[in-house]
């Protein structure tokens, strides 16, 4: 039942957010580089080689498309690392996660364009559960991370009812 939760969340993560961008990082025809290994998935703002597996990045648009794209695979990765209680791989995981809020916060979503101060706020609120998850990692909080990643879960379904 958990794992189909989370299939839902990855599939609406992937087909609810339209492709297209507004704002600043559009505008400069902003870039993510990205490794979607999903054993450890990497974003960045530098082309060159995954520092983890050494393969090419890939090279995608900035928007929000991209970018939650870019979520579902660490959401995914994160998932699992907080199952095996890995958490070298799952701070990795959430400073990623923290990256790609970081750059959702300076996107309009394309279906509310209207809804950009929401959505920003939304970002922001991402990155927060995201550090308290790495804050948990440290310290090697095996219940705090998973109460970090329901928090998590809860925010992504928060958003999708607005952004729906």
């Amino acid at each position: 039942m958990k794992q189909m939760g989370l299939a839902l969340m990855i599939v609406t993560c992937l087909g609810f957010f339209p492709s297209g961008v507004s704002g600043e990082d559009a505008a400069s025809g902003g870039r993510v580089y990205v490794c979607m290994d999903p054993a450890h998935p990497y974003i960045g703002d530098l082309a060159g080689a995954c520092p983890l597996c050494k393969k090419d990045l890939t090279e995608k648009s900035l928007s929000v498309e991209a970018l939650m794209e870019s979520l579902a695979v660490f959401t995914k990765a994160m998932n699992a690392d907080v199952s095996a209680g890995k958490t070298d791989s799952l701070k990795q995981h959430a400073e990623g996660i923290v990256f790609i809020s970081d750059k959702l916060a300076g996107i309009a979503p394309a279906k509310k364009p209207e809804k950009q101060s929401e959505f920003k706020k939304l970002a922001g609120e991402l990155a927060e559960k995201a550090n308290a998850i790495l804050v948990a990692a440290d310290a090697k909080d095996e219940a705090g991370m998973k109460a970090g990643y329901k928090n998590l879960e809860s925010l992504c379904k928060s958003c999708h009812s607005v952004f729906r």
